[in-house]
């Protein structure tokens, strides 16, 4: 009876989760509720739906909910509020139900009132009485999705009125159609959209755009009607073009009526488009993503040139440079001075606010010996002077990669000196940048730096074993700016955390937030200020102490004099807040590193200063520490059980980041084996004792920043792993310089007047997004640019570096490949719009690249009559680039839908499928992160199977 009572108990879940998921149903076709993946299970029964997301967060809530209820006296009070609300909810409907289309008697309608409803209020007010014994969970769970309803449905009526007012007139569209620059191409395109009266405002975006429209066009406007099911047809597109014809023969002269559906026919042979307006999730046409313009069909294997022979694509793009000195000048003293200054109110904010709650957490049984206070003084001394002092201020700083820090700078160095890198986008020319190379000495230590270097490079494991590496200390420095914040006004306010976290507390923030400062000014302010005032405050304390043992709670303040107490006091609570700006503003940064290594979903990137660089802020990050400080805060309420999470975050990046300086010092500086030696037995064995001081903690709130680390290395690992994926897949499938000649070459294209500019990551050869577009809408402008995104190793590429140019042979195809490269620290949505600044490297490329030219000429009386020659041709094609910019700029943006290819195993589907899909759904898209005008932007979608 007991295995039938469990049993029992998980099919009845099953009955409230499959409600759920034919109400999310219902609530996706009103526009009522985010667009989420909706599969039909049975083909025989309509009805039976399955939502994966849906079912997923159904699966976390319910383990939330169990692991912090833990008793089913504070669910079953949940539970009862959940059920009565509805019940209630339902009556009423149902007495309008019975009034306006029953028509039921007004008898019987008082009488369900009198009885049922009476029956259900007073269940009502029971339930609510226990409101705080667990009631409040449903009503905070339905005022969050009524949030996330309400503004879906918001936007989406907002959307509506919109196109509504900005309908395309049937003048209007005659007026498009007969345009003198207008191409007819051979073609069936089919307009989505919501509007039901008028052409949408798609179809003139489009075309102000692409000025070529195909021979046959179709405005389909996709209604949901309040009724429960349509029949649904097995080709959505073989049905619409059978409608057509049909509604051709009923609606045309006979004599006509042949010919149009000839015209149908052929049009539909030559290839259909579906462009869509970021709204297509609900249609059942294969292919179809949320895009601005999806073409259909997907490319032929056949099409594709996978060749691996060189070619002027192939190779990394190239500038003609001047032979300049880029070097820096130094700082002036006065703007490190002040830097110093400015570090001490954001960088010690931990470690300054430590004399608080050391002693009281050390002492929190009572000072049994004199000796035992001088014992606690000499460990936070040695421990203060050897980490944050000797190791962090003066050997971990100069591992900085040009003035920035991080886990990510580390990792950085080690992969511009070996390729260990997991994508294979590394080119010679990229050595070529001002600040690429290391400054590595040349003594008798090289073979074993190369020794090291060369085990790492053909190792597999050793790639991966790096890069998860600094995955993990990327989420421990996250997790860490979560707990601050908790700890630091928490202890401040109320008093304790623990010992073994408080005296190595706020080091990492000195070489994360390294971008913000300098290496000069944060050693200038921590030997001047801020070691000195530290180790002055505990030996204060300590004297203090020796003569009132009674004063181990409170040592800081006892201390204190009594006029200057309460001034004291808010002036250690304000330490404390600003305190937690430390790990906040270095999360800041290591998330922007992050961003540019392909290791983290897109998130916008501010910088908050024109005269300083490296000073971001990162608003959903900054959203994100803000619920998490919350939620860790009510959850643990004591500084005892954050002190103990607080003390393992901190003390995991200490030791990731001494396993990372171990290597750049055998691989980079090249130090003696020796002084490695003393470092791993000094510090290294002090970082050990302390990761188990605080693991044995695990289970008192340890666990904690484990958990953290974890998700977040999950959706680092996902991002990451689907990043090279896609990477890979476009190097193989890749479009040769041959099969780009004959493209461009091709008299079935016709060229239109205009700039298109086609984005991608990939650095070799055309991506396959070209022949995609083309085989689509058979029309190309008069210049074409191929811009490659790539990012380099290093913290910032100077601006005059970053556009690389190399031109497709012959000139006469105006065809041009770019690489713009950025640092980890460069930020891609500049005030400087972007295409400007790509058009100007243009035209200086092709003024350079004659310019070249005219310098290796061998016969020096025909160099003075091709000079002539190739300045009208420089004046010539500058002028044609002028021509193509005012006719038009159209940018041209892979909208990649990935999934995972036939045959997968389970994991890569749920990674794939499921975990890159959620991520990208709901995280920023390539044209916000590149600030792209969204009047000239056309995203053109593709099915990568991976």
């Amino acid at each position: 009876m007991f295995v039938v009572a469990v049993m029992a108990a998980i099919i009845a879940s099953q009955a409230m989760i499959s409600g759920s998921f034919s109400i999310i149903q219902q609530s996706l076709a009103l526009g009522c509720f985010p667009r989420v993946q909706v599969i039909h299970t049975s083909t025989k029964y309509e009805g039976q739906v399955y939502i994966p997301e849906v079912n997923y967060i159904l699966m976390v809530a319910c383990v939330a909910v169990t692991a912090g209820f833990k008793t089913t006296t504070n669910i079953g009070n949940a539970y009862g509020i959940a059920v009565v609300f509805v019940m209630t909810i339902t009556s009423t409907f149902l007495v309008l139900v019975m009034i306006m289309i029953w028509k039921t008697h007004i008898l019987l309608v008082l009488l369900y009132i009198s009885t049922i409803c009476t029956v259900e209020l007073i269940y009502l007010t029971s339930v609510l009485y226990k409101f705080k014994q667990g009631g409040y969970l449903p009503l905070a769970f339905a005022a969050f999705l009524m949030m996330v309803m309400f503004i879906w449905n918001s936007v989406h009526r907002r959307k509506y009125y919109y196109e509504l007012e900005h309908k395309v007139s049937p003048e209007e569209v005659t007026e498009i159609v007969n345009r003198e620059n207008i191409c007819r191409v051979q073609g069936l395109a089919i307009f989505y959209s919501e509007l039901v009266n008028g052409i949408p405002p798609i179809f003139k975006h489009y075309v102000d755009n692409v000025p070529a429209l195909h021979s046959v066009l179709i405005f389909l406007t996709i209604k949901s009607l309040p009724i429960n099911a349509q029949n649904e047809e097995d080709s959505f597109e073989r049905n619409l073009v059978e409608r057509l014809k049909e509604y051709i023969r009923a609606n045309s002269l006979s004599s006509s009526a042949g010919r149009e559906i000839e015209e149908v026919d052929k049009a539909w042979r030559a290839g259909v488009v579906h462009l869509v307006g970021e709204n297509a999730d609900e249609i059942h046409v294969p292919n179809v993503a949320k895009t601005t313009m999806f073409p259909l069909r997907v490319i032929e294997e056949n099409l594709i040139q996978k060749l691996r022979r060189f070619d002027s694509l192939d190779i990394e793009s190239s500038k003609f440079r001047s032979h300049q000195n880029l070097g820096a000048k130094g700082a002036e003293w006065s703007v490190i001075l002040n830097l110093a200054f400015q570090s001490i109110g954001v960088v010690y904010g931990d470690l300054g606010t430590s004399p608080l709650y050391v002693y009281p957490a050390t002492f929190s049984g009572g000072i049994k010996h004199n000796d035992d206070i001088l014992g606690a003084l000499s460990l936070i001394f040695y421990t203060i002077t050897l980490i944050p002092v000797v190791k962090y201020v003066f050997i971990v700083l100069r591992a900085n990669d040009n003035g920035d820090g991080g886990t990510f700078a580390l990792y950085s160095l080690i992969c511009r000196y070996a390729k260990v890198g997991l994508i294979p986008s590394q080119e010679a020319e990229d050595g070529e940048v001002s600040n690429y190379h290391l400054e590595s000495p040349n003594n008798n230590r090289l073979r074993r730096a190369s020794w090291v270097k060369s085990k790492l490079e053909k190792s597999l494991f050793a790639k991966y074993f790096l890069l998860f590496a600094t995955m993990l200390g990327t989420s421990m420095v996250i997790g860490d700016g979560i707990l601050t914040p908790c700890i630091s006004v928490l202890s401040a306010v109320g008093g304790i955390k623990e010992a073994t976290s408080s005296m190595t507390e706020g080091t990492e923030a000195l070489f994360g937030d390294l971008g913000h400062f300098s290496v000069r000014s944060i050693q200038i302010s921590t030997c001047a200020v801020v070691y000195p005032s530290i180790i002055l405050c505990y030996v204060g304390q300590s004297a203090v102490l020796r003569k009132h043992n009674e004063y181990s709670s409170d040592a800081f303040f006892k201390s204190v004099p009594g006029p200057v107490y309460w001034p004291m006091f808010v002036v250690a609570v304000l330490a404390a807040i600003i305190a937690s700006q430390a790990m906040i503003s270095a999360t800041f940064s290591i998330i922007q590193q992050s961003l540019s290594l392909g290791c983290f979903p897109r998130v916008k990137v501010v910088h908050t200063s024109a005269k300083y660089e490296g000073q971001v802020y990162v608003p959903e990050i900054n959203y994100l520490l803000m619920l998490a400080c919350v939620a860790v805060t009510i959850g643990f309420r004591t500084t005892d059980r954050i002190g103990n999470a607080y003390g393992i975050a901190v003390v995991f990046v200490m030791v990731l980041t001494s396993s990372f300086l171990v290597l750049i010092m055998i691989m980079i500086w090249k130090t003696h084996i020796l002084l490695i030696i003393s470092y791993v037995l000094v510090i290294g064995t002090i970082e050990l004792i302390y990761l188990s001081s605080v693991l044995y903690k695990f289970d008192q709130g340890g666990y904690l920043p484990l958990a953290f680390a974890m998700f977040l290395m999950a959706i680092m690992y996902i991002w990451n792993d689907v990043y090279r994926r896609k990477y890979n897949y476009e190097l193989d499938h890749k479009i040769s310089l041959q099969k780009v000649k004959e493209i461009v070459g091709n008299t079935n294209f016709y060229r239109i007047p205009g700039l298109a500019i086609f984005y991608s990551e990939l650095v070799h050869g055309i991506p396959p997004l070209f022949k995609h577009y083309l085989d689509n809408v058979p029309a190309l402008h008069s210049i074409l640019v191929f811009v490659s995104i790539k990012s380099l190793p290093i913290s910032k590429v100077p601006g005059e570096e970053r556009f690389l140019f190399r031109r497709v042979q012959p000139n006469e195809l105006n065809v041009f490949r770019c690489v713009v490269r950025y640092g980890y620290t460069d930020v891609r949505n500049e005030q400087d719009p972007f295409e400007r600044k790509l058009v100007e490297r243009l035209k200086n490329f092709i003024s350079e690249e004659y310019q070249f030219s005219k310098t290796i000429q061998n016969n020096q009386e025909s160099a003075e009559k091709d000079g002539e020659l190739d300045d009208t041709l420089v004046e010539r094609e500058i002028e044609v680039l002028e021509k193509a910019c005012t006719a038009g700029i159209v940018h041209l943006v892979g909208e990649n839908e990935v999934i995972a290819e036939k045959g997968a195993g389970i994991g890569k589907r749920l990674l794939i499928n499921y975990g890159y899909s959620f991520l990208k759904r709901n995280l920023r898209q390539t044209d916000k992160v590149f600030d792209i005008p969204r009047k000239r932007l056309l995203k053109v979608g593709m099915t990568y199977e991976l």
